[in-house]
């Protein structure tokens, strides 16, 4: 099985964006934290998606939590 640790894999921006994605932040506000441009931040987001074998924000949750990226615990969301 391919490992798939955002750790090992994604550089420091890459990882950021990861992160905020997780926790849910939109591509517009991971931008204006981050100083960057919408375009910029998706070519990012799609790049993590393929290092990591994942396509959507929900898979990106769990990887996140799996690995100890975010805080976010879905048990506790309301």
């Amino acid at each position: 099985m391919k490992d798939r640790n955002p750790n090992k894999l994604l550089d420091e921006k890459e990882m950021r964006a990861f992160a905020m994605t997780a926790d849910g932040a939109s591509l517009i506000e991971i931008a204006a934290e981050m100083g960057l441009s919408t375009k910029t931040v998706g070519t990012l987001m799609k790049s993590v998606k393929t290092k990591l074998s994942v396509e959507n924000p929900a898979d990106i949750t769990k990887l996140a939590i799996r690995y100890g990226v975010t805080t976010t615990d879905p048990k506790t969301r309301s």
